[in-house]
């Protein structure tokens, strides 16, 4: 299911804003399969939708042109020059309102979709990181009813954190140690009575 992401970028560039546009209700609807899928889809899409960096564009859909915007050739032939930068930004806020999501797979998505953000090159991780890090540092609270969600919250947070400015992290580097901290004093007071046992 989720391979459809990145399809849908490579494929149907020209339509992407309508199809995004269709599929974002179904991101709030009552019924878990919708959401879920909407999101898998989504988070991927964020892992496709790479603007310039490193001088080359390596996807559709969110920009269509090579470093001197040139056209670029393709499967479907001459594409011309399409900047869209809305929609990296649809897609991360429509990730954004469901961080709350009763149903953990959906948060589970989620979180992987926001470490896909890094993809898109240091500018782009800059221009959301406060956002993004205060969203993944929320997914690292559950750390006993959700151990799955802190791991992947943890596993984005190290791809953000990889190429995120400095700056941009020092207000809060200690929120994030303490996150880390807790989930470690967890993993480690749960340990203890096995280790001891087995002595």
């Amino acid at each position: 299911m989720r391979s459809w992401g990145r399809i849908l970028m490579e494929e149907y560039p020209d339509q992407i804003k309508d199809i995004t546009n269709f599929l974002t209700p179904y991101s709030s609807r009552n019924f878990d399969t919708q959401r879920i899928t909407v999101i898998a889809i989504f988070a991927e899409m964020i892992d496709h939708c790479r603007v310039r960096w490193r001088g080359t564009t390596r996807a559709a859909g969110c920009s269509e042109f090579s470093a001197d915007g040139a056209y670029r050739k393709g499967r479907h032939g001459a594409q011309r020059r399409q900047e869209n930068p809305e929609l990296l930004q649809l897609l991360l806020n429509t990730l954004l309102v469901r961080l709350a999501d009763a149903n953990q797979t959906v948060r589970l998505l989620l979180l992987q979709g926001f470490g896909n953000l890094s993809s898109n090159g240091p500018e782009e991780v800059n221009r959301y990181s406060t956002t993004i890090l205060s969203a993944l540092m929320s997914g690292m609270d559950d750390i006993k009813g959700a151990p799955d969600l802190v791991l992947a919250a943890m596993d984005s947070l190290s791809r953000v954190l990889a190429i995120v400015d400095s700056s941009n992290v020092l207000s809060m580097l200690v929120n994030i140690c303490m996150k880390l901290k807790g989930y470690f004093d967890t993993v480690l007071a749960a340990a203890t009575p096995l280790v001891a046992a087995e002595r």
